[in-house]
């Protein structure tokens, strides 16, 4: 939802960026988008879990549960992360560069 209307805003600054490719690039794009965010949430899952165990209902989320392994987690987290910036390398490889500059400089601090 908040990915298109900047494209239209671009697309509107820069019409000659229109061309036969560009629904492909777009829908890959929010693929893409999609794909990282869901990763966020499995590291996410991944680093709370310690902390989730204590909480009444946040115990009983797969991570903090142990229903799913921390490694196996991590597959899951890396797979995701892989598949998106594959995605966004063959939309823009500058869509993927911003991203992975984004999440080197936000880092992660600790939960709590």
């Amino acid at each position: 939802v908040f990915v298109l209307p900047g494209v239209i805003v671009a697309l509107g600054l820069d019409p000659v960026r229109l061309d036969e490719g560009l629904p492909w690039r777009l829908l890959a794009g929010l693929v893409a988008v999609c794909l990282i965010a869901s990763s966020n949430y499995v590291l996410n899952e991944i680093m709370d879990a310690p902390y989730d165990r204590h909480h009444p209902f946040k115990a009983s989320r797969p991570v903090s549960s142990g229903r799913v392994s921390v490694p196996l987690a991590y597959v899951q987290w890396a797979i995701l992360t892989v598949a998106a910036l594959a995605l966004m390398a063959w939309a823009r490889p500058h869509f993927a560069r911003s991203v992975v500059a984004a999440e080197d400089w936000a880092g992660r601090s600790p939960p709590g």
